[in-house]
């Protein structure tokens, strides 16, 4: 239980000519503390080594949630990847 991650993600949803642009990036818990009123709709995704929090300013459809966690999922393991890769310096 101790490496799971806990990480904010911040999603805008908005309605143009061409369908829907869906934006999604990474916050931190300070800036959801301060904005909770612009960004009401809060989802939960706990994977295998991340937990998200993510935040959206409008109510988000079961197959946007879908692209949104498959993106989380990516960060997460992207994240890992390159931690793993950092080599223990002893300065």
């Amino acid at each position: 239980m101790a490496n799971i991650t806990k990480r904010y993600m911040t999603v805008s949803m908005d309605v143009n000519q061409d369908g829907i642009n869906l934006a999604c990036w990474m916050s931190t818990e300070i800036f959801f503390n301060a904005e909770k009123a612009t960004f009401p709709h809060v989802y939960t995704h706990m994977g295998d080594n991340c937990t998200w929090f993510i935040h959206s300013a409008t109510e988000l459809t079961v197959k946007a949630i879908a692209l949104i966690v498959e993106t989380a999922d990516k960060i997460c393991h992207e994240g890992r990847v390159i931690n793993e890769r950092r080599k223990i310096s002893n300065r």
